[in-house]
């Protein structure tokens, strides 16, 4: 899927979910591995995420974004 959406020239963030197991892990992720600055995410609350994710991709000012959740699965395995 990534090689297809580069192909197609999408700017990527990958979040990596190895280690998301609930919403703290998540938003701590998030915060690593999308575009920053993501400054609600301290918040903890998902209305702050959505905003501050919205916005900062905006800025990319890049018209076709993927946001790639590898490992997933790992978030289901806690019941996020």
């Amino acid at each position: 899927m990534k090689n297809d959406l580069e192909q197609r020239g999408y700017c990527i963030f990958e979040l990596d979910g190895r280690c998301v197991h609930d919403k703290s892990s998540f938003l701590a992720q998030a915060a690593v591995d999308l575009p920053q600055p993501i400054e609600l995410i301290s918040l903890n609350k998902w209305d702050a995420f959505q905003d501050s994710i919205y916005m900062n991709l905006l800025d990319i000012k890049e018209p076709n974004v993927a946001i790639i959740w590898n490992d997933a699965q790992e978030m289901l395995k806690h019941g996020l």
